[in-house]
């Protein structure tokens, strides 16, 4: 990653801080109130369609779900999430993890050296690329999902990519806009989330998708998915 992007997120938080010091995290963040309180409360955005907050280190975070969308991308080192109680994902520095908002998920303790970053995105967030990239993809159905109240077939997809320049530059993008100018329009950070999710169809083999067929869980590649779908 960008050495001065880790160069700002390597410090320790107010939260980290109050870890440290053998505080505990308020579990009202990981309740179904969870938006509200990290929107207006941690990162004091009103109004935003979409904000970057910094994973905790030094801490286990118990399994919560949201009200929005969550991508977690990792700085450096590693997280690992488990998701819905049956799935274990490690993400390492470079990767991407989407989640659905109708997911369940805890992560691990981290280290110093783990540093992660998560965008949280309402759903109305994403009409601009859901314009750029369609339906008819995984990407594309995990968008539809992530807004219907009672399709959840799709949970999460994990994406393997942190040797892609493009994908790294376009995170990185949206990175820096969120963290250091803080005026970026809502317009920007639209197209370029479109033309981040437009990159990640281009790399199929990298993806990994949580689908569910009946009551068997699955966890498969995604050109499989597709596949079965045509």
């Amino acid at each position: 990653m960008n050495e001065y992007l880790l160069s700002l997120l390597s410090p320790h938080t107010k939260e980290e801080k109050d870890i440290l010091k053998g505080e505990k995290i308020d579990p009202e963040i990981f309740s179904d109130k969870a938006l509200s309180f990290v929107t207006n409360d941690r990162i004091n955005r009103m109004g935003q369609q979409i904000v970057l907050s910094q994973h905790y280190r030094f801490t286990a975070l118990p399994s919560h779900t949201h009200e929005y969308i969550e991508l977690c991308y990792v700085c450096r080192g590693k997280l690992v999430h488990r998701i819905n109680n049956d799935v274990e994902i490690t993400v390492k520095a470079g990767e991407l993890l989407l989640l659905n908002r109708h997911a369940y998920h805890s992560i691990d303790i981290c280290t110093e050296e783990d540093i992660a970053v998560n965008f949280l995105v309402l759903p109305s967030f994403f009409d601009t690329t859901m314009t750029i990239i369609g339906q008819d993809n995984a990407l594309g159905r995990f968008l539809i999902n992530a807004v219907s109240e009672k399709n959840k077939d799709i949970s999460f997809l994990y994406f393997r990519v942190a040797d892609i320049p493009t994908i790294q530059n376009l995170v990185e993008n949206m990175i820096y806009s969120l963290l250091e100018k803080g005026t970026s329009s809502v317009r920007q950070e639209k197209f370029t989330m479109g033309l981040l999710f437009l990159e990640l169809l281009s790399y199929s083999d990298r993806m990994t998708v949580k689908s569910y067929s009946g009551n068997e869980n699955l966890v498969e590649n995604v050109e499989n998915l597709e596949k079965k779908n045509h």
